[in-house]
């Protein structure tokens, strides 16, 4: 597990630090996940010259759906529910998402 966290680019780990705090309770829908990730790291889920007003879908597609993406990783499953398509995080990227999301966590303590 340490060994595949050392190969997740920055912006897969800011995507499950996200989820491990979102999906923990509910599942969430594709779009809602993006604008979170947004919100948190506008420089990298940001529009090119426009990061502070609007978040890059393709950027975001691509670290989740790509070749390298965290549901080809199985760190995210997508399911059709009742109400669209909703995505969950599997066991192993709970576990890596929530580590990612305690030392972010820590780290923020720190500058207190």
């Amino acid at each position: 597990m340490n060994s595949l966290n050392g190969q997740l680019s920055v912006a897969h780990k800011t995507i499950l630090d996200i989820a491990s705090s979102c999906l923990i309770t509910q599942p969430i829908d594709f779009e809602a996940l993006c604008v979170c990730c947004w919100e948190m790291e506008p420089s990298i889920f940001g529009l090119k010259r426009f990061e502070d007003r609007h978040p890059n879908f393709h950027i975001f597609r691509c670290n989740f759906y790509g070749k390298s993406g965290l549901l080809t990783r199985k760190l995210v499953e997508k399911r059709l529910t009742k109400f669209g398509w909703k995505y969950y995080l599997t066991e192993k990227g709970y576990v890596i998402g929530t580590k990612l999301r305690l030392e972010r966590e820590a780290k923020e303590e720190d500058f207190k």
